[in-house]
């Protein structure tokens, strides 16, 4: 015993009627002759087609390569593989030589080695490049400050404090804003003896 319910039919019905409307649609109104005789010779030459269409740089390319790398560099060192994200780092930077996040991470990843003269280099090239770069400032007083440099470490931490303040103050709309506000606060905390 079978029931077919109405709906079910109508449903079929409708979705046949559907089909053959799609297939007679798709046959009607085409314009070739089946009377013609293809051209012996091609209209577009071969070498055309081999050819690129629009005229590419490898830009575009290297810009994959380096952010894969940077990003490979920040994974590395944030998995505490030191050495494995220097070396990234180091592609980063043979391409980018001015990309201050790289000396900042490799500054980074120098310290966790003891490299403590290279990792200074690394911070000091960071904010060269960008001189209101509170989180490689707030880093290297970190470091003055473990190696004993109390002048310098304070200076450092002070004026990360004001960029930070200065950026959280401004009004404007900051992308990652409870990073600014955590970043302060830490840096608040590592200021103590330089007040």
């Amino acid at each position: 015993m079978i029931k077919i319910k109405v709906k079910n039919i109508f449903v079929c019905f409708l979705a046949i009627t559907l089909v053959i409307s799609v297939l007679a649609s798709c046959t009607k109104d085409t314009d070739i002759d089946l009377n013609s005789i293809p051209s012996p010779e091609p209209t577009t030459k071969s070498t055309d087609l081999v050819q690129p269409t629009v005229a590419a740089d490898n830009a575009q390319a290297v810009a994959k390569d380096v952010l894969f790398d940077y990003l490979r560099a920040q994974s590395l060192l944030g998995a505490a593989m030191y050495k494995e994200a220097i070396g990234s780092y180091n592609v980063v930077l043979k391409i980018l030589p001015d990309l201050y996040l790289a000396y900042h991470g490799r500054a980074l990843a120098y310290y966790k080695e003891g490299m403590v003269e290279r990792a200074l280099e690394d911070f000091d090239r960071a904010i060269e490049i960008k001189p209101d770069y509170a989180s490689a400032l707030r880093n290297r007083g970190v470091v003055y400050a473990n190696e004993g440099m109390f002048t310098q470490a304070c200076a450092d931490l002070n004026k990360a404090v004001r960029l930070y303040e200065s950026k959280l103050g401004s009004g404007e709309e900051i992308f990652n804003q409870e990073k600014y506000e955590s970043d302060l606060r830490e840096t608040m905390s590592q200021i103590g003896p330089c007040r």
